[in-house]
């Protein structure tokens, strides 16, 4: 990810860079599910209930999403930053709504070549906290080598 934010203008990022349906949802903030986990509130309600193995796979699967990008170029020069841009802004939009009570919620921002789009690079952002004695989302960065990764903590960034 590194390589990725080196070549991407991060300065500036306003509501303007997240697309509508995204500023929604982190307008709207978070939740406690009744597992405990914490989730977007607007996401709260698109997994059954009791169906995760425990609260880190719960917010991973309900607080993640593929960023928008039908309306960008195909073309890596041309996609990449501004789908940097867009999920960097909504991770850090929705970072700086976290509650602080218990541990800091972190984003995973992930970029990587589409599985149905030859060549076509796509992004995904998700949301989780770690729990002690639970096993946390990111475990082995290895596991992610064909993928650009970045981890962000609340507080990391600072106010969108």
């Amino acid at each position: 990810m590194a390589d990725v934010l080196a070549g991407v203008d991060t300065t500036g990022l306003t509501d303007a860079d997240i697309p509508p349906m995204f500023l929604e949802v982190a307008n709207e903030g978070w939740t406690h599910a009744s597992s405990g986990a914490y989730v977007l509130s607007a996401l709260a309600a698109t997994g059954p209930e009791g169906s995760y193995a425990d609260m880190v796979q719960e917010e991973v699967t309900v607080n993640g999403r593929g960023m928008v990008d039908h309306d960008l170029p195909p073309t890596d020069s041309e996609r990449i930053a501004p789908l940097t841009r867009r999920c960097l802004a909504y991770a850090l939009r929705c970072l700086t709504s976290a509650s602080v009570d218990g541990p800091a919620v972190k984003a995973y921002i992930s970029m990587s070549e589409s599985w149905t789009e030859e060549g076509m690079v796509t992004a995904h952002v998700t949301f989780c906290r770690p729990y002690p004695g639970l096993r946390p989302y990111i475990t082995d960065p290895e596991d992610f080598r064909h993928e650009a990764l970045l981890e962000l903590e609340g507080g990391d960034g600072g106010q969108v």
